[in-house]
Protein backbone atom coordinates (compact mmCIF):
# COMPACT_ATOMS: atom_id res chain seq x y z
CA UNK A 1 0.00 0.00 0.00
CA UNK A 2 1.20 3.39 -0.86
CA UNK A 3 0.08 6.26 0.82
CA UNK A 4 -1.37 8.39 -1.44
CA UNK A 5 -4.57 10.18 -1.79
CA UNK A 6 -6.29 6.63 -3.36
CA UNK A 7 -5.33 4.61 -0.50
CA UNK A 8 -8.66 4.68 1.09
CA UNK A 9 -10.51 3.82 -2.06
CA UNK A 10 -8.03 1.07 -3.33
CA UNK A 11 -8.24 -0.35 0.82
CA UNK A 12 -12.00 -0.66 0.36
CA UNK A 13 -11.79 -2.12 -3.47
CA UNK A 14 -9.46 -4.74 -1.79
CA UNK A 15 -11.40 -5.81 1.35
CA UNK A 16 -14.47 -6.29 -0.34
CA UNK A 17 -12.87 -8.41 -2.90
CA UNK A 18 -11.37 -10.22 -0.03
CA UNK A 19 -15.06 -10.36 1.72
CA UNK A 20 -16.96 -11.79 -1.53
CA UNK A 21 -14.57 -14.30 -2.53
CA UNK A 22 -13.44 -15.43 0.88
CA UNK A 23 -9.70 -15.21 -0.32
CA UNK A 24 -6.88 -13.92 1.97
CA UNK A 25 -6.07 -10.42 1.96
CA UNK A 26 -2.13 -9.76 1.12
CA UNK A 27 -0.78 -6.18 2.42
CA UNK A 28 2.75 -5.91 1.69
CA UNK A 29 4.90 -3.57 3.27
CA UNK A 30 8.54 -2.55 1.59
CA UNK A 31 10.49 -1.95 4.71
CA UNK A 32 13.24 0.69 3.70
CA UNK A 33 17.05 0.19 5.12
CA UNK A 34 16.51 2.55 8.10
CA UNK A 35 13.27 0.61 9.62
CA UNK A 36 15.10 -2.79 8.67
CA UNK A 37 18.65 -1.68 10.16
CA UNK A 38 16.63 -0.67 13.49
CA UNK A 39 14.30 -3.71 13.07
CA UNK A 40 11.44 -1.87 13.27
CA UNK A 41 8.35 -4.10 12.86
CA UNK A 42 5.85 -2.36 10.52
CA UNK A 43 3.14 -4.49 9.90
CA UNK A 44 2.30 -3.49 14.04
CA UNK A 45 1.60 -0.01 12.35
CA UNK A 46 0.30 -0.55 8.91
CA UNK A 47 -2.95 -2.54 9.16
CA UNK A 48 -4.11 0.63 11.90
CA UNK A 49 -2.79 3.17 9.44
CA UNK A 50 -4.20 1.86 6.38
CA UNK A 51 -7.69 1.22 8.27
CA UNK A 52 -7.66 -2.70 7.09
CA UNK A 53 -9.42 -4.57 10.42
CA UNK A 54 -9.56 -8.57 10.69
CA UNK A 55 -13.37 -8.63 11.20
CA UNK A 56 -13.29 -12.98 10.93
CA UNK A 57 -14.92 -12.71 7.38
CA UNK A 58 -11.24 -12.70 5.46
CA UNK A 59 -7.68 -13.30 6.67
CA UNK A 60 -5.47 -10.58 7.02
CA UNK A 61 -1.65 -10.96 6.55
CA UNK A 62 0.93 -7.88 6.30
CA UNK A 63 4.08 -9.04 4.84
CA UNK A 64 7.26 -7.52 5.11
CA UNK A 65 10.15 -7.32 1.86
CA UNK A 66 12.94 -5.18 2.46
CA UNK A 67 13.89 -2.89 -0.66
CA UNK A 68 11.87 -0.76 -3.11
CA UNK A 69 8.13 -1.29 -3.53
CA UNK A 70 8.54 -2.75 -7.04
CA UNK A 71 10.74 -5.31 -5.48
CA UNK A 72 8.84 -6.07 -2.80
CA UNK A 73 5.51 -5.98 -4.34
CA UNK A 74 7.27 -8.32 -7.30
CA UNK A 75 8.60 -10.69 -4.99
CA UNK A 76 5.41 -10.98 -2.63
CA UNK A 77 3.32 -11.90 -6.02
CA UNK A 78 6.44 -14.44 -6.52
CA UNK A 79 6.02 -16.15 -3.25
CA UNK A 80 1.71 -16.32 -3.07
CA UNK A 81 0.53 -15.91 -6.22
CA UNK A 82 -2.36 -13.56 -5.26
CA UNK A 83 -5.22 -13.97 -7.43
CA UNK A 84 -5.17 -10.00 -7.82
CA UNK A 85 -3.07 -7.05 -7.29
CA UNK A 86 -5.02 -3.62 -5.93
CA UNK A 87 -3.26 -0.43 -6.41
CA UNK A 88 -4.31 3.13 -5.98
CA UNK A 89 -2.97 5.35 -8.37
CA UNK A 90 -3.09 8.58 -8.27
CA UNK A 91 -4.75 10.90 -11.47
CA UNK A 92 -1.55 12.87 -11.84
CA UNK A 93 1.84 11.83 -11.05
CA UNK A 94 3.84 14.17 -8.58
CA UNK A 95 7.83 11.91 -9.67
CA UNK A 96 10.21 13.54 -11.57
CA UNK A 97 10.56 10.41 -13.11
CA UNK A 98 9.27 9.17 -16.60
CA UNK A 99 7.30 6.47 -14.59
CA UNK A 100 5.78 6.29 -11.21
CA UNK A 101 5.16 2.87 -8.93
CA UNK A 102 1.75 2.07 -10.36
CA UNK A 103 3.08 2.23 -14.12
CA UNK A 104 6.18 -0.28 -12.67
CA UNK A 105 4.06 -2.29 -11.63
CA UNK A 106 1.37 -2.65 -14.37
CA UNK A 107 4.03 -3.34 -16.58
CA UNK A 108 5.74 -6.32 -14.45
CA UNK A 109 3.14 -8.08 -12.94
CA UNK A 110 2.48 -11.59 -13.23
CA UNK A 111 -1.38 -11.11 -11.97
CA UNK A 112 -4.09 -8.91 -13.06
CA UNK A 113 -4.00 -5.57 -11.64
CA UNK A 114 -6.95 -3.49 -10.49
CA UNK A 115 -5.76 0.21 -10.55
CA UNK A 116 -7.85 2.16 -8.03
CA UNK A 117 -7.93 6.23 -8.63
CA UNK A 118 -8.71 8.17 -5.54
CA UNK A 119 -12.68 9.33 -5.03
CA UNK A 120 -12.28 12.74 -4.83
CA UNK A 121 -12.20 14.96 -7.44
CA UNK A 122 -9.22 16.70 -8.67
CA UNK A 123 -8.07 19.67 -10.06
CA UNK A 124 -5.95 19.56 -12.94
CA UNK A 125 -3.62 22.16 -13.30
CA UNK A 126 -4.36 25.06 -15.95
CA UNK A 127 -4.01 24.07 -19.81
CA UNK A 128 -4.47 20.46 -18.73
CA UNK A 129 -7.07 18.60 -20.47
CA UNK A 130 -8.70 15.08 -18.60
CA UNK A 131 -8.70 12.48 -21.43
CA UNK A 132 -11.55 9.34 -20.91
CA UNK A 133 -9.92 6.33 -20.66
CA UNK A 134 -10.73 3.73 -23.95
CA UNK A 135 -12.75 0.75 -23.17
CA UNK A 136 -12.82 -2.32 -25.52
Amino acid sequence: MEQNEAMKAAVEAATSLAKTFRRALLVVHARTAAEASAFLNPCATSLKDFDIHSTGEFEVRCLVKDGRPIDAVSNAIAQHRPSILVLGVKRISESGGTHGTAFSLLASSRVPVLCVPSKTEVTLPQGAVAVPAMTR
